[in-house]
């Protein structure tokens, strides 16, 4: 029992593993019981003669041990008192921003000092062998991306069938320390591996000797120690380049993660410029293609009306037409049907759950006028119900009543005693609109038009903000940048379609231009092609006057920016060719798709959307993007000015958010491209300027703030 109690003590007291398990359980009950254990018995041992060398071996054994003990709590309660210290130091500083390439201009110079120090021949402050750095990084599990080497001092293994070094090496963000301790002749080697992130260090002590170092962290059980076998570098050195970076704040701020990679924001806005930029270009597609299968909903509603305004009685067309849109708009089914022109017959139908609401539409110059143009009709019945003007419709009620009073309508159904409301319905137009409508440029036209516009493209709108939202998801546009790109998409196409209806509906009230596409419409109709089954398929047979105008109009609309871009030399040619390339992909992919898809909007969607795809990738071997190449410029010159310009994380976003990630930044790179010499714009007239503007927002240094605070200094010291 003695001997096993001896042993365990001497193994505990002398071995390396045993230091380290009693400086954990030293001075908690696990050791005092062994040091009691072995006092106990070497005393037992004396008194009762059962061994008196076992018994003063004992006694000696347990005394070392409370020595031991009371040193190492001494030590221990020291290191503790100066973590206190280091800590409260480091938790009273202000941490800065600073960029990663910052702090390696700060630590660049500290580090550089190492070489003084170290008695290693191989050493490395520049021309990194960045292949070895890795490998080397590989056993603290870091890679090379997340550090940026400062110094480096390798050793080889001294096992030489081992296939690493070894050695001290100072990143940005760490010190690695590597060594090997064991036996050379008996090739029993083992090796230790030590590291402290720059984050977590808050300070360090150097021994008197200066053979031993202590880093602590910011947790205390964490603490480093290290001795001078441990690195060629002396303590001495490391430890000033330890103090230096955390006097410098640097420590702090990777704590609290305030430094930032100018870098990984550029990356960043990059990846997420190509993305939106791919994305921008389908979304031309979708939205040709979007228009496009506009163009059938707006057909229907240029046979309803026909080029029927533009003549003698054309404000009774425009009535019914007027009336027609403010039904839709509210949300009623309404058949607009009198632009078929049949004698006294129904202009317009209004279904309802309860019933259809048959109506033959008269605006006349008077009330009288108006009734009086119902009722000669011979076709009209009882169930057709008169829409007379608004600013009309109590004289003609007063009228029509009348007219039952007196029996003159018992012929046509309707006896005495009837009320005349039940016959006579107000319409939303006055007489006056009604004649506004029928011409071009007033008011009350565009405002019909503009409606109608609406009406026609809505379905249209709603797809292509759908198809766009995929096909931003597809390009890795993050969820809130693709349903912002699918609104506006929905909203361009909803526009551009209102602007082809509107201004077709505008020409198609001139009768120099409404008779001109008439008779182009007559030869588009009569050739080869509209004969043919696909031309059949795409309505050219049937072809009229105003989808020659609207296919003018959406022609205009759809390549007439680029064009105008391009003339004012804001994107090159072949942009304009590869622009207008892949907008008629998406136009003929309509159509196809329309023929091959018989399902209104969504067939002709497909077809442009698969086309718009198709014609970009293939466009994008042959014709780089002038946006990218524009971007590429505006990127370098950011790199080459801002990290230089000692901005803060929030003055960094600034300017970022003023060139990168400009919300116009497509409208900025035409400009770029406009300029003449690109790179001279983005430098002096977008990065620079944002620098400015965000080192300008600093508050003014005057003097009076610097005299107060040396007197404020001096009043401190005194």
């Amino acid at each position: 029992m003695p001997i096993i109690i001896i042993v365990v003590v001497v193994l505990l007291l002398t071995t390396k593993f045993g230091r380290k398990i009693l400086a954990k359980v030293i001075g908690k009950l696990i050791g005092i019981c062994l040091v009691l254990a072995a006092i106990g018995w070497g005393i037992y041992a004396l008194f009762n003669h059962t061994g008196v060398v076992f018994a003063i071996i004992g006694i000696l054994v347990g005394i070392f041990a409370v020595l031991v003990g009371i040193s190492m709590g001494m030590d221990s309660h020291k290191e503790r008192v100066q973590y206190k210290g280091v800590k409260a130091a480091w938790e009273a500083q202000t941490p800065i921003q600073i960029e990663i390439t910052g702090v390696y201009n700060s630590m660049l110079p500290a580090a550089n000092v190492l070489k003084n120090g170290d008695n290693n021949n191989v050493k490395f402050t520049e021309s990194f062998p960045f292949g070895r750095v890795s490998y080397f990084l590989n056993f603290f599990n870091r890679e090379l991306g997340d550090d940026e080497p400062l110094y480096f001092s390798p050793k080889r293994s001294l096992d030489s069938n081992e296939l690493r070094e070894y050695g001290t090496l100072i990143t940005t963000s760490g010190l690695y320390l590597s060594y090997q301790t064991g036996n050379e002749k008996s090739d029993n080697f083992k090796d230790h591996n030590r590291s402290v992130y720059f984050g977590d260090l808050i300070g360090s002590s150097l021994s008197e000797d200066k053979n031993s170092l202590t880093i602590f962290t910011v947790n205390f059980a964490e603490r480093v120690h290290l001795s001078q076998d441990s690195t060629s570098i002396s303590l001495e050195t490391i430890d000033a380049l330890l103090k230096y970076v955390v006097s410098s704040g640097i420590a702090k701020s990777f704590n609290v993660s305030a430094i930032y990679d100018y870098a990984d924001v550029v990356k960043e806005k990059e990846d997420e410029f190509l993305r939106n930029n791919a994305a921008t270009r389908y979304g031309k597609a979708v939205e040709a293609a979007g228009v496009t299968s506009a163009m059938p909903q707006m057909g229907k509603v240029f046979d309803e009306v026909g080029f029927n305004m533009n003549q003698r009685q054309g404000h009774g067309t425009a009535a019914e037409y007027g009336n027609t849109t403010i039904d839709r708009i509210l949300g009623r089914k309404v058949e607009h049907i009198g632009g078929n022109n049949a004698k006294d017959g129904a202009d317009r139908i209004i279904h309802t759950s309860s019933g259809d609401t048959i109506m033959q539409t008269k605006y006349c110059r008077t009330a009288s006028d108006t009734v009086s143009a119902y009722v000669k009709g011979h076709n009209y019945s009882a169930d057709m119900k008169l829409e007379v003007p608004r600013d009309q419709f109590n004289d003609a009620i007063t009228d029509f009543q009348k007219r039952i009073d007196s029996g003159e309508l018992e012929s046509r159904g309707i006896p005495k005693g009837s009320n005349a409301k039940d016959y006579v319905k107000k319409g939303w137009l006055t007489y006056a609109q009604s004649l506004n409508v029928a011409k071009a440029g007033t008011i009350e036209s565009l405002t019909i038009d503009t409606m109608n516009g609406v009406l026609c493209s809505s379905t249209s709108g709603g797809i292509t903000a759908i198809l766009t939202y995929a096909v931003c998801m597809w390009n890795g546009v993050n969820p809130k940048e693709a349903a912002m790109q699918s609104l506006k998409a929905g909203a361009k196409v909803i526009g551009k379609s209102t602007a082809i209806y509107v201004v077709t509906m505008q020409l198609s009230r001139i009768n120099v231009i409404s008779n001109a596409s008439k008779a182009l419409a007559k030869k588009i109709s009569s050739t080869k092609l509209a004969g043919s089954n696909f031309g059949k398929n795409l309505g050219l047979n049937q072809i009229k006057g105003q989808k020659v105008i609207g296919g003018t109009v959406m022609a205009a609309v759809t390549f007439g920016p680029d064009i105008l871009c391009a003339l004012v030399g804001r994107i090159s040619f072949k942009q304009l060719l590869k622009n207008s390339a892949i907008g008629g992909a998406g136009i003929a992919g309509a159509a196809i798709g329309q023929t091959l898809i018989p399902i209104p909007v969504v067939g002709s969607m497909i077809g442009g959307a698969v086309a718009g795809f198709v014609a970009k990738k293939a466009l994008d071997k042959f014709v780089e993007d002038d946006a990218i190449e524009m971007f590429a410029i505006l990127k370098e010159e950011f790199i080459d000015v801002v990290p230089s310009s000692g901005l803060s994380q929030d003055e960094f976003n600034d300017v970022v958010s003023h060139t990168l990630a400009h919300p116009k930044l497509q409208s900025l790179l035409r400009d770029m491209y406009a300029y003449g010499d690109s790179r001279e714009y983005a430098r002096e007239h977008i990065v620079c300027v944002a620098v400015q503007s965000a080192l300008s927002n600093r508050p003014m240094i005057t003097e009076e703030m610097y005299i107060e605070s040396l007197a404020e200094l001096a009043t401190s010291e005194a």
